[in-house]
């Protein structure tokens, strides 16, 4: 029946799944300390070390938000994995949808984002700082989507200033982020999370 099916297309047991959920839930955790830090060096409340510059406005939020995106991406690639891999209820029909169309949502929007990610420096050719940042550091920002799945919130990772870091200060502005805010909403909303919010 309907609940059946649903309740396959949607594991809440098994060793594997709960691997991959505990590895999640560790990296987030990580990303969430890592935020409080940078909350707390914003305050004052910590030293400066090696390589560090005193800040007051870093945006450490966006560390938190990097973490969930990595979170959403993941967990979309497991249930994929996880419907390609099980045989035994490949012969309802509903399986075979969910299969096929979590796929393809997450292929394309992995496409588009990995192409927004190569056309950077042509979206932000009016910004000299920044220029001369991906010119030097753009490996570590590719990277980061690769990883993630998401251009937005490697943007906004690289432009958060935590810990006055070199490497997390790009020298985009927020007018600029806001600009490039249509990534994110064309990327992950439209064409990742409403797809497989419907496929799952």
């Amino acid at each position: 029946d309907m609940q059946e099916q649903s309740l396959l297309l949607n594991p809440s047991t098994g060793e594997a799944t709960d691997y991959v959920f505990y590895v999640l839930v560790g990296i987030l955790a990580v990303h969430v300390i890592v935020a409080i830090l940078a909350f707390l060096f914003n305050k004052g409340r910590l030293p400066r070390f090696p390589g560090s510059n005193t800040v007051d406005d870093a945006a450490w939020p966006v560390v938190i938000v990097f973490g969930l995106q990595f979170w959403d991406f993941a967990s979309d690639v497991n249930l994929a994995y996880f419907l390609w891999t099980d045989d035994t209820n490949w012969h309802i029909i509903l399986v075979q949808i969910a299969t096929y169309g979590s796929t393809f949502f997450i292929v394309l929007p992995y496409i588009y984002q990995l192409y927004y990610a190569t056309k950077i420096k042509h979206l932000i050719k009016g910004n000299e700082m920044a220029q001369s940042y991906f010119q030097v550091r753009s490996i570590i920002f590719t990277m980061m989507v690769v990883v993630t799945g998401g251009c937005y919130p490697a943007l906004a990772f690289i432009s958060s200033n935590i810990f006055g870091l070199q490497i997390f200060s790009c020298g985009l502005t927020q007018y600029e982020l806001k600009k490039l805010l249509r990534i994110k909403v064309i990327g992950t909303i439209v064409l990742e999370n409403a797809p497989q919010l419907f496929f799952q």
